[in-house]
């Protein structure tokens, strides 16, 4: 069963590929850091109703690339980090799918296959995706030539525990404990959070993100450490939020938090606030919710990071 199980996952991944015609590389041309040897127990499912692609027990990190094509692609680059969390991650409806609407806007896309905490497979699970995540920064500004980008113009877009992801870049970039990438690399220019996790406050965050990241019992000093609306100041970059106010997976209120908090620091920022649409809304449910994407490109061009259309 287990060997079924692989051979699965290399289907689905070669699929993917071969579906979209890009490359994916690994993230760590050598040792992974913060890892345990183990066996890969990578499982790749397709929901047989949604046709969403999810891949849980990630250890092995990858990154693949949609590069902007034809005349109107620009010197932007956004990285996406699919959410699940911190369980499983959405390769699709919150990754690949998202691709297509940010290389209509001429804007280069890379999605990343993130570690999923496990004690398992990292001596410290905590630091695991924010180390792939840095990682990433500087696997792509370190190879900005190749799809000729703008290291100035490198933002991150996360989903649900993706959006913990990527707002952890914008906030504990300057983090010297959690790896040894240089600065440089890893601030983002712009951050797009939807339906973020932000907080892993009990009143404020997801209780099973906060789980799957931190174990059964963190204590108040882990809970603020990945609190990221505790650590912003006048250098986090300016941000891109949307969020439902039904949502019933992580509380409206932490995206209004963090919008606040950026607005008190200088930082200028835009929220779009739903009034529903609930938790892990996409491109494709034909509702309001779906217009995201343009108000986000349209953010994007108004702040220069691409040409106004």
């Amino acid at each position: 069963m287990r060997l079924r199980s692989i051979i699965i996952g290399v289907i689905l991944s070669c699929t993917l590929a071969i579906g979209y015609a890009q490359e994916i590389y690994p993230l760590y041309p050598g040792k992974i850091i913060n890892s345990i040897s183990a066996e890969n127990l990578e499982k790749w499912e397709t929901d047989p109703v949604t046709g969403t692609v999810r891949v849980s027990n990630v250890s092995i990190p990858t990154i693949q690339v949609f590069p902007a094509k034809g005349s109107n692609a620009t010197d932007a680059a956004v990285v996406i980090f699919p959410g699940g969390g911190y369980v499983k991650l959405g390769m699709n409806t919150k990754g690949t799918d998202v691709t297509n609407a940010f290389n209509a806007a001429g804007v280069t896309a890379f999605v990343v296959k993130y570690r999923l905490p496990s004690d398992r497979t990292m001596p410290q699970k905590q630091l695991a995706p924010i180390q792939d995540a840095r990682r990433a920064m500087q696997f792509v500004k370190e190879n900005a030539s190749k799809w000729h980008l703008d290291t100035a113009k490198v933002g991150v877009v996360g989903f649900s525990a993706g959006g913990h992801v990527a707002s952890s870049l914008g906030t504990s970039f300057r983090d010297a404990v959690i790896d040894s990438v240089p600065l440089k690399y890893i601030r983002p220019a712009f951050m797009v959070l939807i339906y973020p996790v932000i907080s892993m406050d009990k009143k404020l965050g997801n209780g099973p993100s906060t789980q799957n990241l931190l174990g059964k019992n963190p204590d108040d000093a882990e809970r603020a450490r990945f609190s990221n609306q505790l650590h912003v100041d006048a250098h986090t970059p300016p941000a891109f939020i949307v969020h439902a106010a039904d949502d019933n997976a992580v509380p409206v209120k932490s995206s209004l938090l963090f919008y606040e908090t950026l607005l008190q620091h200088g930082v200028k920022s835009e929220l779009i606030v739903y009034p529903t649409g609930g938790h892990g809304f996409n491109l494709v449910t034909g509702n309001t919710t779906d217009k995201w994407i343009d108000h986000c490109v349209a953010w994007m061009a108004a702040n220069h990071w691409i040409p106004k259309p």
